[in-house]
């Protein structure tokens, strides 16, 4: 059993968007998506809830209020965001579903954004040929939405718009060498080159972040 990217084309801002929304439609909208069923039958919880809990519960920055606790109240609380630290993973599933809606998923085969040797070995080529970032980014970023930390997966991560045209850049340099190819993994290599390419390509023709999930 191995890891997993799922990217999208999205805009990061309107996903952000979501929580503490209040739009009821949207609820309903996140609900239709292709993915809600697949990750409800996953849920350990109530899928609906968590969705209902990002749209009607979050508590937006301005709204939060601190506690007061310790030795006679000197001591403030964090001020709580409105959602349990305890489905931190099930708010990042449902931040997938909802990257479903607003966005485009760029991975054409289930598998192709394996986290193992072919995975690896364009790392080394990025790296190679000069990259600042590679693929290891989308093990996850911390606090990329404002939701409770996520202790294991999904891990959440994002390509900004320059970060895009810089590894688009890099891409156009890159060139398997003869070894790669002969080797057992060179056709999956050469599709995982094409598809992230073809994926940055995506974000930057609709002006939008590559944001993935790995599980």
């Amino acid at each position: 059993m191995g890891y997993y990217a799922q990217p999208f084309a999205v805009d990061l801002e309107k996903v952000r968007q979501v929580l503490g929304s209040k739009d009821a439609q949207l609820a309903e909208q996140i609900k239709a998506s292709g993915l809600y069923d697949h990750y409800a039958s996953e849920s350990e919880a109530d899928f609906e809830e968590i969705i209902d809990a990002l749209i009607f519960q979050y508590i937006k920055p301005a709204d939060r209020k601190s506690g007061s606790g310790g030795f006679f109240g000197l001591f403030k609380s964090q001020p709580s965001t409105g959602l349990d630290p305890k489905l931190a993973h099930e708010y990042g599933y449902a931040l997938l579903v909802a990257c479903d809606v607003f966005g485009t998923s760029l991975s054409t085969d289930d598998d192709i954004f394996y986290a193992g040797r072919v995975w690896k070995r364009l790392n080394e080529l990025l790296d190679k040929a000069g990259a600042t970032v590679n693929l290891d980014r989308m093990w996850g970023e911390k606090n990329l939405f404002d939701i409770p930390p996520i202790n294991d997966f999904p891990g959440i991560s994002h390509y900004s718009k320059p970060e895009i045209e810089h590894l688009l850049a890099v891409l156009e340099k890159i060139q398997p060498s003869e070894k790669d190819m002969e080797s057992d993994d060179g056709e999956v290599l050469q599709l995982l080159i094409s598809t992230f390419t073809n994926g940055l390509r995506t974000c930057r023709e609709k002006g939008v972040e590559w944001v993935s999930f790995i599980h």
